[in-house]
């Protein structure tokens, strides 16, 4: 159904997404790529809003009814450095006045993502012009809080002729240039926030930073979805014996890259522990990495080749099929914004055994679904484990809160109507 509230001529309401990131990709789940895509498909198909998307490159298979998606040239590089980044906004900003000088009618601009705590700006709110329709930013994330000095290369696939790569900088004095653009940018990020409508953030944390960076009170929280069709269950579990292996084997599951911010070895020792308690268990990690040679090294170390399998990386498209094959899911991070593969697993009717890190947190704080663990402690997964691995029917009773939390919280359809509300807030009547 067409969305017209707030819009009393009846048109449909109209968002230009200025800029909606980088790249929109529905098939890079787990990625704020994905995150971009998923909100621009829910509003167009659930409430029929007409989006205008500005990206660098859109990795559609379907085409949206009611989406355009405008291509921006990111000038040669694509935007991780702050010069690439001032590049791309500004030619983002450049797409956004034409479209507005064109006659095209827009009821609310959206900046989605990226944004950089304390680092990104957007022209639009900073040059306003009195006839602009007003401005939403948002989903701001609180910054990773740990030094991811393994990340050595990041590499962004799929984009062959733009293709770059960031060098982790091993000086301990940041360039001078640092020192001077750092405060600028700050200042113009916090302006850009105040001149917006509305700011939404992924979690009570980030909302907190966000207020003591710009003084200003008025955040909403609306974390981020998940598809809850995709990411269900399997239709035969359904007692507290759920896909527990015959011989009585509980299969664990990670999912991450492999590099020492996901503290995979933490994970890996207190697998260990288990064993040598004999619990009956089965690690599996899921993804690639510079640190899985380091990771393979401690599980010989330690024994456990025959407990531990490293699965690769794989496809998003087929990564349910790997939660409903498990029956605990564990994340061991130091650092995370939201994170999207827990929110998977929990749709999956996964219990959650997690540290206190990004906006998940909230979500295990709030919620009887799982387990929260101190960051790099060893001895206190293992209890938690160990009590959820020998624990049928906790597990069960887990599992059935997890997926109504998911259902009943996170779907994406959940997260749009939240958007939507916030859209028809602040736009103004015709």
């Amino acid at each position: 159904m067409a969305n017209t509230i707030g819009n009393p001529s009846g048109r449909q309401l109209t968002v230009l997404f200025a800029p909606a990131h980088v790249r929109i990709d529905e098939s890079e789940g787990g990625s704020e790529f994905y995150w971009s895509y998923k909100l621009i498909e829910r509003l167009a198909l659930d409430h029929g809003v007409q989006c205008i998307a500005l990206t660098i490159q859109a990795h559609v298979a379907h085409e949206l009814p009611g989406v355009r998606f405008v291509s921006v040239d990111p000038g040669g590089q694509l935007p991780v450095s702050n010069l690439n980044s001032l590049r791309f906004h500004l030619r983002c900003y450049a797409a956004a006045r034409r479209i507005l000088a064109s006659g095209q009618h827009v009821d609310v601009i959206h900046h989605m993502l990226p944004f950089g705590f304390r680092s990104t700006f957007n022209m639009l709110a900073l040059r306003r012009h009195r006839a602009d329709p007003p401005m939403v930013v948002g989903p701001l994330q609180a910054p990773l809080s740990f030094a991811q000095a393994d990340e050595k290369r990041i590499a962004v696939r799929d984009l062959p002729d733009q293709t770059t790569s960031i060098q982790t900088s091993r000086r301990s004095i940041p360039p001078l240039s640092t020192f001077v653009t750092r405060p600028m940018l700050s200042a113009l990020s916090a302006q850009t926030l105040r001149h917006a409508a509305a700011r939404i953030t992924t979690s009570e944390r980030a909302a907190r930073l966000y207020r003591s960076h710009t003084g200003l009170e008025d955040f909403s929280v609306i974390p981020p979805g998940v598809d809850t069709d995709q990411f269900a269950p399997s239709s035969i579990r359904n007692t507290h014996l759920r896909r527990q292996q015959d011989d009585g084997t509980v299969r664990i599951v990670a999912v991450g890259y492999l590099i020492r911010r996901k503290s995979f070895d933490v994970l890996i020792r207190a697998i260990a522990e288990l064993i040598k308690a004999q619990v009956q268990v089965r690690l599996c990690l899921v993804g690639d990495g510079p640190a899985r040679s380091e990771l393979e090294n401690l599980v010989c170390q330690l024994g456990i080749e025959n407990y531990v399998t490293f699965a690769g990386r794989v496809a998003h498209g087929s990564i349910a099929e790997v939660y409903r094959e498990s029956d605990i899911f564990c994340s061991t991070s130091r650092s995370e914004g939201f994170s999207t593969v827990c929110l998977e697993a929990l749709a999956c009717g996964l219990p959650i055994i997690a540290t206190p890190t990004g906006g998940f947190r909230e979500v295990l704080s709030c919620n009887d679904v799982g387990r929260l663990v101190p960051f790099g402690g060893v001895d206190q997964l293992a209890l938690a484990l160990i009590e959820l691995a020998t624990q049928a029917r906790l597990r069960a009773a887990l599992s059935q809160r997890a997926r109504e939390v998911a259902v009943g919280e996170y779907d994406w359809r959940i997260i749009a109507r939240r958007y939507l509300s916030i859209y028809n807030t602040v736009v103004r009547p015709s």
